[in-house]
């Protein structure tokens, strides 16, 4: 699916969610959808999706609705540049996914993690969530989730100077994207 259409398709879910007086987790799971949808052109926009989103999860002690928000709004500040409260939020997403035993949500709330180490200058932990967000993704056949865990690792490799190990990640991680005619 082209992220355009993803985009339209969150954006008239939403739409349909905020009917007048409904607060229930159809509308949680919609403000969740398009704020991850926007999250790389619209940082700012997501961020406010998200936290509404996790008002409303808060309001209906909807712990998924929550992590899902925690796990969006902890990208959105990594784009930010809040680097502490991207690592904060993607945490907790973490510990509640794990909770929760959604393996889904862990991958990704792994690589949140692991990006705002990698940016923080600790390499040694953003290496150690995004191969953990990696076997998560393995384990679970998500072939596009993998590339996206690779090329996190290459980026961090890049930045240790281990241009070897860099540049293994970066063309696995590109067959697979290739592959997926990403």
């Amino acid at each position: 699916m082209s992220d355009e259409r993803s985009l339209e398709e969150a954006t008239a879910r939403l739409v349909r969610a905020r009917a007048p007086g409904r607060v229930d987790r159809e509308l949680v799971e919609a403000l969740n959808a398009l704020a991850w949808a926007i999250r790389q052109k619209d940082p700012q926009g997501s961020l406010a999706l998200a936290r509404e989103a996790l008002d409303h999860a808060d309001a209906l002690a909807f712990r998924e609705g929550r992590a899902w928000a925690l796990r969006t709004a902890g990208h959105a500040h990594y784009r930010l540049a809040d680097y502490g409260a991207a690592l904060s939020q993607s945490q907790e997403a973490f510990a509640i996914f794990e909770a929760l035993g959604l393996d889904a949500g862990m991958a990704s709330a792994a690589g949140g993690v692991g990006m705002a180490y990698t940016r923080q200058a600790d390499y040694a932990r953003g290496l150690e969530y995004h191969r953990l967000s990696l076997r998560i993704r393995r384990r679970m056949g998500d072939a596009a989730g993998e590339g996206a865990s690779l090329n996190n690792l290459g980026v961090i490799h890049f930045e240790l100077a281990d241009y070897p190990a860099a540049l293994e990640h970066y063309l696995l991680s590109l067959e697979i994207w290739q592959r997926l005619r990403h």
